[in-house]
């Protein structure tokens, strides 16, 4: 606006249509004006003289408009401000009234330095510049228009996306529906939008707007749903990190733990090749052996070499196995990391017992009982001849033989022939993804 207002006194003065009547004595005038300024270096009476050539409507437009520009200064135009340092010919704005300075300082209390005459009042808004109670002729000023008054109108435009102009505040409830598509929004607006949208009622449809850190904090838009399905996968879970689950396809920033391999976008990564790998291809480098996590062609200085060079590293092996914990423990073999083995069938070989000698216990001291009969005179006898009579039986008793060992000798026979058998625990099959 502090612009315009100079462009137009300007054009104003150049355009006015007069007599020529004024012309000599106000040239004769402003020869005066320029020797009381670079003569006399006497600037207040220059500028004096310079605003009653500017002033005066019946001189020739040409030297009022060399007059004004003679008052004028190259600087930008801009509200007065205290404590500031001015230079002679710095023109500035003051309660709507413009003021040219005509002696250097440095700014203290406006009224002050105006009763002291460093300032001079030129003009205020609101000043009518026409000639002849009509409108300005005016060139067409980037503005389209051939007058003042229809270049003002032409500043009041619409703008958009390919016109300047002038564009109205939308009330708070155009900024509430959104649907407007001409007028600007404030941040008070704004402000009271986002808390005016409050609801105790959000469904998985509802739309969130954020910004995306990793894409230069662009905003984007996506479902309540949507971002709940990125939140659990990778909530609490760092690079490496292993979870089970019964899905067929990883979640967002994971890879199925299948056997494969990793690396970047440039490589043959079967499992996933991509930007995003870098940290695991990094973890599993530094962490785990090449002989359970190759890498191909071998590896290079550090994981980052390799990475740039654009080669793969293989996942531990998961398919078809049980989890063993890492390290070493009681009574029990040391376990590396990342380390697999094993065999899912167990091998029977053939084997014999050998020949052994067996001793049986001591049977200890013993007797053997003996029945004898005998006959003759112990007979039984009538008692008329005094010869017959009945011979008892009698025991005998043997003599011990004493404690004595039994030895057995023999081959045991073979438990048969070779073979596999299964030799697994109870188990479950479950898919393993790694956190990228």
């Amino acid at each position: 606006m502090k612009e315009l207002l100079i462009c137009l006194w300007v054009l104003s003065f150049m355009l006015s249509f007069q007599t020529p009547i004024w012309a000599q004595n106000s040239e004769k005038l402003f020869q005066q004006g320029m020797m009381k300024e670079e003569g006399e270096g006497n600037l207040k009476e220059a500028i004096s003289i310079y605003n009653s050539i500017v002033n005066n409507v019946s001189a020739d437009r040409k030297l009022r408009a060399k007059a004004l520009l003679q008052v004028g200064s190259s600087g930008d135009l801009t509200d007065w401000l205290t404590a500031t340092t001015y230079a002679v010919k710095d023109m500035v704005v003051e309660s709507s009234k413009l003021y040219i300075c005509v002696e250097a300082h440095t700014s203290g209390t406006f009224s002050t330095d105006l009763t002291a005459v460093k300032w001079i009042l030129l003009g205020q808004a609101g000043d009518a510049y026409t000639v002849g109670g009509t409108d300005v002729a005016i060139g067409d000023g980037g503005t389209g228009q051939s007058t003042a008054g229809a270049a003002f109108t032409a500043l009041k435009q619409a703008a958009s996306a390919t016109a300047t102009g002038v564009v109205e505040l939308a009330t708070q409830a155009e900024v509430n529906t959104g649907t407007d598509a001409a007028r600007s929004i404030t941040p008070v607006t704004l402000d009271a939008l986002v808390n005016g949208k409050t609801d105790t009622v959000i469904t998985a449809s509802d739309e969130i707007l954020f910004a995306d850190v990793t894409d230069s904090n662009k905003s984007k838009k996506d479902t309540v749903q949507g971002i709940l399905d990125l939140v659990p996968a990778a909530a609490g879970m760092t690079t490496g990190d292993v979870k089970a689950s019964f899905k067929t396809a990883a979640d967002s920033g994971f890879v199925l733990m299948d056997d494969g391999n990793i690396g970047n976008a440039a490589s043959s990564g079967t499992t996933r090749a991509n930007a995003d790998t870098a940290a695991l291809f990094t973890l599993l480098w530094d962490n785990i052996a090449d002989v359970y996590a190759a890498v191909s062609g071998g590896r290079g200085a550090n994981a980052a070499a390799d990475y740039a060079a654009d080669k793969t590293i293989d996942l531990p092996k998961q398919l078809g196995r049980m989890l063993l914990g890492y390290g070493t423990g009681a009574g029990l073999t040391a376990r590396a990391l990342g380390e697999n083995g094993g065999a899912e069938d167990a091998i029977v070989v053939t084997h014999d017992h050998a020949a052994g000698t067996l001793a049986a216990a001591s049977g200890g001291a013993h007797t053997h009982v003996q029945t004898a009969t005998t006959t003759g005179v112990g007979g039984i006898h009538s008692a008329s001849d005094g010869k017959s009579s009945t011979v008892n039986n009698m025991p005998e008793s043997t003599a011990s033989a004493g404690a004595h060992t039994h030895t057995i000798s023999g081959s045991a026979a073979s438990s048969g022939s070779s073979g596999t058998d299964k030799n697994m625990t109870p188990w479950a099959a479950i898919n393993f993804m790694i956190k990228l």
